[in-house]
């Protein structure tokens, strides 16, 4: 009997180490899962580190952007001439250079026409808010357009591969000077030759874009007016008067073409009056004799020194 109780109690208490056992077992599986995911969601001082060499990468690259700007403006003005002598100065101080520059207008046949011209101007970046805001002070703008290309990431990229073709020519040359047989130098160097080309082509693509870049291109076109047109919304009596000036300018340039016109072809105007003058008086006596020659009954009048012989 006693060793029936003793059996008893001891397969009760290794029941009950056993289940204390899967019970700590159960908390600790549960706790070690929490932290599991507390660690794949927080991972700690790493996680925070990493996010922070990102973040200054970035900011890096955006206070490097290479930035290409572009405009495109169309202006118009009513004194060509000092327009144009006003731009070159506004460039020459903007330390600035025209590329391209075309003149059209004002022929030999149509002296009167208007003209235009059209420049291909290169002013550096940080100087084309200045340079724009001296045109627009100088003429009317009736059109204007500013492209911006970023180019940040192509630029990388080139200046990646320059970096890694650089090493590789390095490691060529290296290889070259070492070179012992006629068959391994000549390998070499088409390798070498090869990345030597590709590393002329970067460098001038990266120029290039460096040119780009730190000067901004302005494509302007400028047209010549009569009378500048008002281009922001204008009342009634603004317009009236516009085409009243206008109106008067026609009138004004009338005259003055004529004066022009008259004044350099008085030569021919006087030859002109000359001979409408003289066959005047041509005809004046030949309907005269026509006269006499009917009064006469159709037969031509004697001379009055035969009349004196008869």
């Amino acid at each position: 009997m006693k060793r029936i109780l003793c059996l008893i109690v001891t397969i009760l208490i290794v029941l009950t180490f056993a289940s204390c056992g899967k019970g700590y077992s159960a908390e600790d599986s549960m706790n070690s899962f929490d932290g599991g995911m507390e660690s794949e969601k927080y991972p700690g001082g790493a996680y925070d580190s990493d996010n922070k060499v990102e973040d200054t990468a970035t900011e890096k690259v955006e206070e490097n952007r290479k930035i290409i700007k572009t405009v495109d403006e169309t202006v118009q003005t009513d004194a060509y001439d000092d327009f144009i002598v006003s731009l070159k100065e506004t460039v020459n101080q903007c330390s600035g250079y025209i590329e391209n520059a075309s003149y059209s207008g004002n022929s030999y046949y149509d002296k009167y026409s208007s003209r235009h011209a059209y420049f291909v101007i290169r002013i550096p970046a940080d100087k084309l808010d200045t340079f724009t805001a001296g045109v627009d002070s100088m003429a009317v703008v009736t059109s204007y357009n500013e492209g911006i290309r970023d180019v940040t990431m192509t630029y990388i990229d080139i200046d990646s591969r320059i970096t890694v073709l650089e090493a590789e020519e390095k490691a060529l040359l290296d290889i070259l000077s070492k070179a012992d047989t006629v068959n391994s130098m000549l390998s070499v160097r088409s390798q070498l030759n090869s990345v030597q080309s590709d590393l002329a082509s970067l460098r001038a693509q990266k120029k290039a874009l460096d040119d780009k870049i730190s000067y901004s291109t302005v494509n302007l076109r400028v047209n010549e007016v009569r009378v500048v047109t008002v281009t922001d919304n204008p009342t009634f009596f603004e317009e009236v008067k516009a085409e009243f000036t206008e109106n008067l300018y026609d009138i004004g340039q009338g005259f003055r073409d004529f004066g022009v016109w008259f004044l350099g072809n008085i030569l021919y105007l006087l030859m002109f009056a000359a001979f409408c003058v003289a066959s005047f008086f041509v005809l004046v006596k030949v309907r005269k004799h026509l006269a006499r020659r009917e009064e006469n009954g159709g037969s031509m009048p004697k001379d009055k020194d035969e009349e004196e012989k008869k």
